[in-house]
């Protein structure tokens, strides 16, 4: 068997992909047995080698089995030396190896009974055991010769969304929340401001009464001063008469 070379085994990993998927989202991928293309949600694909049937098992290009399962080149570490390619995302490992039939799935061998094939251009992946190990479900159509993997949006991922709008209710409760406060900070503003112009009014209130008591007490001490001067006034005629009389 050839050894590959460090080159030929990045080649078969170069791909410029015409979509991007997404593990989040729902999807569904068809390959045709003798096809140089297939299909990921309704969106064709071309190949440079077809799928084909050796042993019952449906082999596919990894490189397209890639981008069907939602991995991109981030999602691939290669071993040149034990000729070993880990796929991951997330939490899920997945470890083929060329010639054995032992699949890794996140450190636990899971036994495939075919082994990927690896040539100078191409890994040539068993699609059933790579599609499951990330959580695909694999069926055959008969009628089309094709293998089809689809995933749908339920379990972890429903989890995550209910988690994320459950965080967007908290985050417009805390919102209203504090608009609450801002608007009860504001009216007890508006309440100690009132209380404040109540309060300047009584003051003035009470400084007019005091000014209008004040301005009585005057007038009265006037009135008393008055009453004084009539008084002496009087007496300064009586006297004034007495002595007229005493001088007749």
């Amino acid at each position: 068997m050839k050894k590959l070379s460090t080159a030929a085994l990045a080649g078969a990993f170069t791909l410029s992909l015409a979509f991007s998927a997404s593990a989040a989202e729902s999807q569904e991928a068809t390959f045709v047995v003798g096809a140089d293309d297939f299909q990921v949600n309704g969106q064709e694909m071309a190949m440079e080698k077809s799928v084909f049937i050796e042993n019952d098992r449906a082999y596919a290009p990894l490189r397209y089995l890639m981008p069907a399962l939602g991995l991109g080149h981030e999602n691939v570490a290669m071993d040149v030396e034990t000729r070993a390619i880990t796929l991951s995302q997330g939490e899920q490992s997945v470890v083929l190896t060329a010639g054995s039939d032992r699949l890794i799935v996140n450190g636990e061998e899971v036994e495939m009974g075919v082994a990927p094939k690896f040539s100078e251009s191409c890994v040539m992946a068993p699609v059933r055991f790579i599609s499951e190990a990330f959580g695909f479900s694999v069926s055959w159509n008969q009628e089309e010769q094709a293998v089809v993997i689809s995933k749908s949006c339920t379990g972890d991922v429903e989890e995550e969304i209910a988690e994320e709008e459950a965080a967007d209710v908290e985050a417009d409760a805390d919102e209203a929340t504090e608009e609450e406060t801002d608007a009860d900070e504001a009216a007890d503003v508006d309440a100690d401001a009132d209380e404040a112009t109540e309060e300047e009014g009584d003051a003035d209130e009470a400084v007019d009464v005091d000014a209008d008591a004040d301005e009585a007490t005057e007038e009265e001490t006037t009135a008393d001063e008055a009453a004084d001067v009539d008084a002496d006034a009087d007496e300064a005629t009586e006297e004034e008469a007495d002595a007229d009389g005493e001088k007749a």
